[in-house]
C-alpha cells in the first residue's frame, strides 16, 4: 500500500514539475517571439500516441506500443525472477552459514 502511495506522490511531483517547465517555456517564447515546442507534451489521437519532447514531435502507432509493452512485460518478469532467485540463493547461503 505504501509503495503505491509513494509512486502516486512521485508521479504527481513529476507532473507538476513538467507543467511548470511548460509554463515557463511558453512565457519565454512569448517574450522572445520564438515558437519553440513544449518541454513535454503527450496526446492520444485515436489509437496513435503523439509525443513532443523538447520541441521535437514523435508519433507512435498504438498497435506497435501494445506489442512493445507486452514484450517489455515479459522481459521484466523474466528479469524479476532471475534477480529474485539470485538474492534468494544468497539469503539461503547466508542463513546456512550464520544461523546453522
Amino acid at each position: 500500500m505504501f509503495k503505491r502511495q509513494l509512486i502516486i506522490a512521485i508521479a504527481g511531483i513529476l507532473i507538476l514539475a513538467i507543467g511548470a517547465l511548460n509554463i515557463s517555456n511558453s512565457a519565454i517564447n512569448n517574450m522572445t517571439s520564438d515558437d519553440k515546442g513544449a518541454i513535454f507534451f503527450c496526446q492520444v489521437v485515436g489509437q496513435d500516441v503523439c509525443v513532443e519532447i523538447l520541441g521535437e514531435g514523435y508519433e507512435y502507432s498504438g498497435e506497435a506500443l501494445v506489442t512493445a509493452f507486452v514484450k517489455l512485460q515479459g522481459y521484466m518478469q523474466v528479469a524479476y525472477k532471475k534477480v529474485y532467485n539470485h538474492f534468494y540463493k544468497i539469503w539461503h547461503i547466508g542463513r546456512i552459514i550464520f544461523f546453522a
